[in-house]
């Protein structure tokens, strides 16, 4: 993959595409995987396998879900995007056992533009990495002349810079783009498309991500 700061569209598609699929790959894996267990076991499956198998498409129908809307072409029209449909995302995403908590500590709209609803599920994304052995990200969205401004602040055993964003952040044109970095280039251009830029503050305990209209 070239390293200019901008890959073509066919670059670009195949990279997300590459997120996607490593993204789901795990528990369809696990799906395929219990009912070949199922198959071979001459005994009638258990409640036991029926539960995992359960509980695994439910985390994989959510990945999906949240999927859709950040990275999906639904999420380009301009039809707005209730909040509580976000935080339902947000929830049933990290509702598998995840070692990540999302928290709210603030709101001050029921809507959000649907550029600005992938925005911070992209934002999401990127601030997991910040705290890789798990913690907690606390969300703060702060509308200012209509316009919603987006807070981010991790914390957690192990605290680092968002992988990748800082480095586009700082110095575009020369950070690598490539299926580990997509997710940060992809990120930032959706905050540009919106009319957001993107920083970054390193706090005692924590990180912070923010974004403010341009």
């Amino acid at each position: 993959m070239r390293k200019e700061a901008h890959p073509s569209d066919l670059e670009f598609t195949a990279l997300i595409s590459s997120k996607i699929c490593h993204d789901i790959i795990g528990p369809i894996s696990a799906i395929h995987n219990g009912l070949e267990m199922i198959s071979d076991d001459a005994a009638a499956p258990n409640a036991c396998t029926f539960g995992v198998l359960r509980k695994v498409s439910q985390q994989l129908t959510a990945r999906l879900q949240f999927m859709r809307l950040a990275y999906g072409a639904s999420g380009l029209n301009d039809t707005p995007v209730e909040l509580s449909t976000i935080k339902k995302l947000i929830s049933d995403f990290f509702n598998d056992g995840n070692k990540h908590q999302v928290t709210w500590s603030g709101t001050s709209t029921d809507t959000l533009p649907r550029i600005q609803s992938k925005l911070l599920l992209n934002l999401l994304v990127c601030a997991i990495t910040s705290i890789p052995r798990g913690g907690n990200i606390v969300i703060n969205i702060n509308e200012v002349k209509n316009f919603p401004n987006f807070a981010l602040t991790c914390s957690g055993e192990i605290i680092q810079s968002p992988k990748y964003l800082h480095s586009f952040i700082e110095n575009a044109n020369f950070t690598e783009i490539d299926a580990f970095s997509i997710q940060a280039y992809y990120t930032l251009r959706l905050a540009n498309e919106g009319g957001s830029r993107v920083s970054i503050k390193h706090q005692p305990n924590s990180i912070r991500i923010t974004t403010i209209s341009n």
